[in-house]
């Protein structure tokens, strides 16, 4: 495991699925919990649903959480034999780059320097000099290779497309949007609107038996069947790294967003080992069942709850690719209690370690550090709440995503 595996941690990715509901569906939010900020705007209505599926009681990590679907990187997902699957089909007759084959061009010629961020501080996971052998593909590619991979073993559902499948000038429109780099002149295109495959089931479910032993087979499968996964359709959203004083294995987790829209319905069907249930709920309703919900989720939630799915479908799909900075959770204690800070708030360490627990300690307490009128990020996990009073833009969102809450 050369190719993901560190010191003290594992490299990881995860999938945020959105799905937007019909008008019909859309349902009142109703608040739970009072918010920290009594003036705090909420959407009269939400119109889309998150996906989260929940863990079983004998797993050694996060049981009975609810999360998003996702798991390890495999050297697997960094096989060079990608760029043959990744480049078969055309989009359109004539044209000889698939727009996958585009994206994978994309990040070898900028290496993340043209792309959106300050100062090329984004997730190490995309910086990591890699050995030889797994330097083929782009970081930003095998982990959404990652992704796609992990969502098939656990939850049953194919993003990707078959490589005979040529577009029409219309599902063009409608799937893809064209993106211009102006410093070297590149163009892309990105779908923000993954394909489902559906397989028949008995196919599908000797792939997916044949993924969960070997995850190399996900490779063999796509060309077997040739499928090409669905990788623009995924859109950089975060980055997060378990913090130090979980006594569970650690994970440097990159997360990423896709949409789905009224008409495309899922066949989800749980692996039966590492989940017992699935949910599709609006953020609110997430927050008003009190379900186990760990973060990052449960901050991502609280993120997402925000926006309409048109204003976080437009938001994310405006810029072409975020570069997420990592997410450190660290863990301190004050006089009544603990908290978990995040980046952005005042108390946040400069220089968090990474890689060590340090016992910290504040001579305040909750209520104290909150009246202080400064920058607020934290998480309280006795009230189960999140503090936040600034909108952030460096940790890899869109700027005109962030919000109060």
């Amino acid at each position: 495991m050369a190719a993901t595996v560190l010191r003290c941690w594992k490299e990881s990715a995860a999938l945020i699925i959105v799905r937007r509901l019909k008008p019909k569906q859309c349902y009142k939010e109703v608040a739970a919990v009072p918010p920290p900020q009594e003036n705090t705007p909420r959407p009269p209505e939400t119109n889309f649903q998150v996906f989260m599926a929940e863990r079983t009681a004998v797993i050694s990590n996060f049981p009975k959480a609810h999360v998003f679907p996702g798991g390890a990187a495999e050297e697997a997902d960094f096989s060079a034999q990608w760029l043959d699957v990744l480049s078969m089909g055309s989009l359109k007759q004539g044209e000889d780059q698939t727009p996958e084959g585009q994206m994978v061009n994309f990040f070898k010629n900028n290496r993340r320097k043209n792309c959106v961020g300050d100062n090329n501080q984004g997730t190490p996971m995309y910086r990591r000099q890699r050995l030889p052998e797994f330097s083929a593909i782009p970081s930003e590619v095998a982990f959404r290779i990652t992704a796609i991979r992990e969502v098939f073993e656990e939850i049953g559902v194919l993003f990707a497309r078959k490589a005979e499948e040529n577009k029409t000038d219309e599902d063009k429109e409608e799937s893809f949007m064209q993106n211009h780099d102006t410093r070297n002149g590149q163009v892309f295109r990105r779908r923000c609107i993954p394909k489902i495959c559906h397989l028949p089931l008995d196919l599908s479910e000797f792939w997916r038996q044949s993924v969960v032993e070997n995850p190399e087979n996900f490779l063999f499968m796509c060309k077997e069947l040739k499928l090409v996964p669905d990788i623009t359709a995924l859109s950089e959203w975060s980055n997060w790294l378990t913090p130090t004083h979980a006594t569970s294995k650690r994970f440097d987790t990159v997360f990423y967003i896709t949409f789905l829209d009224e008409h495309q319905h899922p066949n989800i069907r749980l692996d039966g080992m590492e989940y017992v249930d699935y949910k599709w709920l609006t953020p609110m309703e997430y927050f008003s069942q009190k379900l186990h919900i760990f973060p990052p989720q449960l901050w991502e939630i609280y993120h997402l709850n925000s926006s309409s799915w048109e204003d976080l479908h437009n938001s994310v799909t405006s810029i072409p690719y975020l570069q997420p900075k990592r997410f450190l959770p660290v863990k301190i204690n004050c006089k009544d209690g603990v908290l978990v800070f995040l980046p952005g708030d005042y108390l946040y360490p400069e220089k968090p370690n990474e890689e060590e627990y340090e016992e910290l300690f504040l001579p305040f307490t909750r209520d104290e550090i909150r009246s202080s009128g400064n920058f607020l990020n934290h998480l309280d996990p006795k009230e189960n709440w999140i503090y936040r009073t600034v909108p952030l833009s460096l940790v890899g969102h869109a700027e005109c995503l962030t919000s109060r809450l």
